[in-house]
């Protein structure tokens, strides 16, 4: 299986073991919101985002509507979790877990990546699997997300699609 991760343009690494390609984005691009706020991360879909990475793991009813209605992707960015330590990490994955779980079953299509804005935060594919696991992502999810979703949402951004 072929793995895909996505992370910041800042980053300056173009190869990473275990990965078929590293899609890069900018911080300003229009394709994949990251960030926070109700009205920002709505705004961003209903102006064409594919994904919205929502950094502070928050979501509501109203935003998995228009996630659904726009058919985006809800990413789980790990550098987010890596960055932090002690319970301010232990908080960021429970609420991880939550989001994950509220996506899930509401049938919309999660992303697992690092996004990362430095190579301190990078991770091999099966890192990233072992974290969905802790957020209790199923590992067949997990590698569905890293090889499948990954691609669709790089290439997309590089304008392929």
């Amino acid at each position: 299986m072929k793995y895909y991760d996505i992370l910041f343009d800042c980053v300056q690494r173009e190869k990473l073991a275990g990965f078929e390609k590293i899609f890069k984005i900018s911080e300003n691009n229009n394709k994949i919101f990251f960030g926070s706020g109700d009205e920002a991360i709505i705004h961003a879909i209903r102006h064409g985002a594919l994904a919205v990475a929502i950094t502070n793991f928050y979501i509501n009813r109203k935003i998995i509507a228009e996630i659904k209605e726009y058919e985006a992707t809800l990413c789980i960015p790990f550098s987010i979790i890596l960055e932090k330590k002690g319970f301010e990490r232990t908080g960021l994955l429970y609420k991880a877990t939550v989001l994950a779980k509220f996506a899930l079953n509401n049938k919309i299509e999660l992303s697992i990546g690092s996004f990362a804005h430095s190579e301190q935060f990078l991770n091999s594919p099966l890192q990233l699997i072992e974290l969905s696991k802790i957020i209790k992502i199923r590992e067949e999810y997990a590698k569905y997300s890293l090889s499948e979703v990954n691609k669709r949402i790089g290439e997309y951004c590089e304008g392929k699609t």
